[in-house]
């Protein structure tokens, strides 16, 4: 078998070439699955393993991913979906476990508030260790469909709709980066005013709706999304947030209303015009013709 991976974009490499390449501690081969490597390699996803400098295979085949489930573990190194949300990086040391279970216990009340506000869109919301720059992600259970899997098997012409795969692909958690600027914020103001108004809830939709795309997932309702990015846009140009829209008030001048002078003028040229026709019709044949 030989994938593509951040290592080697452009490059197929084994499973032996990763293992000579890994880290001295690393007990997992990390992969991700997907349709396209050039959007696999920015994935929100993988964000804090290129920063650790943490190779992982890049899965663009329909296959891989029925292959990687299957295989489980190569080598005695267990391969692990990056997509999923029991990712481990290695073992915490006892000052960032504490140090985690503070974070957790502040932001608990905007996990709270978020949770009841997607109510079943997810079945949990937690902090992230892996993100750096995106503010949340949308992760799998350790036993359900990832984005792409979920994709797969909706494409399947005989898939039916068996309620242990609607179990399967509903079962998905939001991770939340504590450390960006835009959660802060939330948390802010929730603590606030924990009924929040409406721009806040449209801010927590969008950012949740904003993390299933880039996560891979498609949005159950893109006319909501759509609806509540014209709310926010609204309100960013200082204008009421549900303003219908109104005609555009323009000018023109109105050619079937003319000056008297003109419609005379019309008027006689419009006879003249007659006359020289009726003559032209009564006019006798010429001798030649």
């Amino acid at each position: 078998m030989r994938f593509y991976s951040t290592r080697s974009p452009k490059e197929l490499v084994s499973l032996d070439d990763y293992i000579q390449h890994k880290k001295e501690n690393q007990e997992n081969i990390y992969y991700i699955s997907g349709e396209d490597r050039e959007i696999l390699i920015k994935s929100p996803l993988i964000q804090s393993l290129i920063q650790k400098n943490i190779e992982v295979l890049l899965l663009d085949d329909p296959v891989d991913e029925f292959c990687m489930q299957n295989l489980a573990e190569y080598e005695k190194l267990k391969l692990s979906n990056v997509s999923k949300g029991n990712l481990k990086l290695g073992e915490d040391s006892p000052l960032e476990r504490a140090k985690f279970r503070k974070l957790r216990d502040a932001y608990k009340p905007l996990i709270d508030w978020w949770k009841n506000l997607l109510g079943d869109k997810v079945e949990k919301i937690d902090l992230s260790k892996r993100l750096t720059d995106t503010p949340c992600i949308v992760v799998s259970s350790e036993y359900g469909h990832t984005a792409h899997m979920e994709k797969i098997t909706k494409a399947q012409a005989f898939n039916s709709p068996d309620k242990n795969q609607a179990y399967m692909m509903g079962k998905k958690t939001l991770e939340i980066n504590p450390a960006h600027p835009s959660i802060k914020e939330l948390l802010k103001r929730i603590k606030e005013n924990e009924t929040a108004d409406e721009e806040t809830k449209d801010a927590a939709s969008l950012l949740f709706e904003s993390s299933l795309l880039s996560s891979g997932y498609n949005l159950v309702s893109p006319t909501d999304y759509i609806s509540r990015i014209d709310r926010v846009l609204k309100h960013a140009f200082n204008i009421d947030r549900y303003e219908k829209p109104t005609p555009f008030e323009v000018t023109v001048e109105d050619s079937s209303k003319q000056s008297p002078q003109e419609s005379t003028t019309h008027t006689e040229n419009t006879q003249t015009h007659t006359e020289s026709q009726a003559h032209t019709e009564t006019k006798e044949p010429s001798e030649e013709l």
